[in-house]
């Protein structure tokens, strides 16, 4: 069965989901809890829904599946191209990935280099000191050492290069499939 790398994602999310849903579970069917009086023992609570044995087998099969997705699309980010060129080259959708997430981290880097500004203050050395008679308070400026304007335009440009950028990846994760023969047929369920 051949699906679009945007549903393994949304397989992965749910598969991840459920295998921390199974791990709580098998947690909390770890041990019973009995009360003894009188030489008998009576469960304090109810029976476990689920044997750990049961639990246990479950997400080694879950974990199995979620590897072998994982393996998938990684393949696929590796070896699918997006719409989008870095220094006259068409880029993988690993890289976008990896691009997308630099020029993410940037962008309030720049924002806030591009947003500062000359300042100016007084102050006063001695505020502290005994002899407060004495004025040596002076102006303390502090100004970019930098053309501000340049920052501010770069950050924009760079928002619009991730908005280039999710669009390509976007459009790969729709247009590229994965081959998940591996996976029970879950479409038939849905359908």
């Amino acid at each position: 069965m051949k699906i679009s790398l945007a549903e393994v994602r949304l397989i992965l999310e749910n598969k991840e989901s459920e295998l921390k849903t199974l791990f709580q579970r098998r947690s909390d069917s770890l041990v019973n809890v009995y009360k003894k009086a009188d030489g008998k023992k009576e469960l304090m609570h109810e029976e476990h829904e689920f044997a750990v044995d049961e639990l246990t087998e479950r997400i080694e099969k879950l974990k199995k599946e979620i590897r072998k997705l994982r393996l998938c699309s990684a393949t696929a980010n590796v070896n699918t191209l997006v719409d989008f060129t870095v220094d006259g080259d068409k880029i993988t959708l690993q890289e976008a990935i990896y691009l997308i997430k630099q020029y993410r981290e940037e962008v309030p880097v720049l924002r806030k280099m591009g947003e500062m500004k000359t300042t100016s203050q007084l102050v006063d050395p001695l505020r502290f000191s005994s002899n407060s008679n004495i004025d040596r308070t002076y102006e303390e400026i502090k100004e970019p050492t930098y053309d501000t304007k340049k920052y501010r335009k770069e950050a924009e440009k760079m928002e619009k290069l991730i908005t280039k950028l999710e669009l390509a990846i976007n459009k790969a994760n729709l247009t590229t499939e994965v081959d998940v023969d591996f996976l029970p047929n879950e479409k038939s369920d849905e359908e």
